[in-house]
């Protein structure tokens, strides 16, 4: 009997450990395969929920899905999700869970894992001086081409404020005023915006130079939301006369300078440049 008993005690040991070592397993395993999101960029300003406080984030916070987080009015978040080879754009003074933000952008196109790769080095500063530029980690050229011939498939608007009053300028600037552009995205997906100005001569560039692809998503505006890019400050300059401004607005990042060679459409806000 005592036997019996010492055979079972040790079964019973036996069981647990590899129970336990079962348990272990399955966490290293769920830690692994853990969805890894970060803060890739804020427009603005965005807070974390930390127990009972709300604390600012920052480029390069790790976020996890039960996270609540918010922005101010017209301010947004960009989050990197390298799991999904995704980006979430998010804009809500009302705090959301990181879960639901993501649920509410399943549609969300997964892009180039090269590109997501670009970015994850990125935002963790393992990026190095002469590495790939923008257009060659993300480059598409028919996407380019497509986005010139269609400046009509997503609804943008845009607007010009003083960037110092922070007023709306109008359709007239001076040389040397130097303006932020505010846009509001009417469609239900995020999109990746910038703006071309042509001059009265024809002459077109990008007012919101990309040097590099990592640039591209601190310009993705939240579905129906009105944001103001106050990273990216413009300044007029000579010569004076009419300018016409040129939004872009897609649901991948492309490269400007090839829309700008494939333009066919030609439609936006005109604005007076005066001395």
């Amino acid at each position: 009997m005592d036997e019996e008993l010492e055979y079972l005690e040790t079964y019973k040991k036996q069981y647990m450990m590899r129970l336990k070592l079962l348990v272990l397993f399955f966490l290293i395993g769920s830690n692994a395969f853990a969805q890894k999101l970060w803060v890739y960029s804020v427009t603005g300003s965005a807070e974390k929920k930390d127990d009972s406080s709300w604390v600012s984030l920052q480029r390069s916070d790790i976020l996890s899905l039960n996270d609540a987080i918010r922005t101010d009015r017209t301010s947004s978040l960009t989050i990197l999700d390298r799991s999904n080879n995704k980006l979430y754009s998010f804009q809500s003074e009302t705090p959301m869970s990181v879960k639901d933000v993501i649920s509410s952008q399943q549609k969300n196109p997964s892009l180039a894992k090269e590109f997501i790769s670009y970015l994850w080095k990125s935002v963790n500063g393992k990026t190095q001086e002469g590495a790939k530029r923008a257009g060659v980690v993300y480059r598409d050229r028919d996407n380019a081409n497509l986005i010139a011939s269609s400046l009509t498939k997503y609804k943008v608007d845009i607007k010009l404020l003083d960037s110092e009053s922070g007023n709306e300028i109008g359709n007239v600037v001076k040389i040397g005023q130097r303006a932020l552009f505010k846009v509001r995205n009417y469609a239900n997906i995020p999109l990746f915006v910038n703006v071309i100005d042509m001059d009265a001569a024809g002459n077109m560039a990008e007012c919101i130079p990309v040097p590099d692809e990592s640039y591209m998503p601190l310009l993705m505006v939240p579905a129906n939301s009105e944001v103001i890019l106050n990273n990216f400050p413009v300044e007029f300059s000579h010569p004076a006369g009419v300018d016409t401004l040129i939004p872009l607005a897609w649901h991948e990042p492309y490269d400007v300078k090839v829309v700008i060679e494939n333009i066919e459409n030609i439609s936006g806000n005109q604005i007076m440049i005066v001395e």
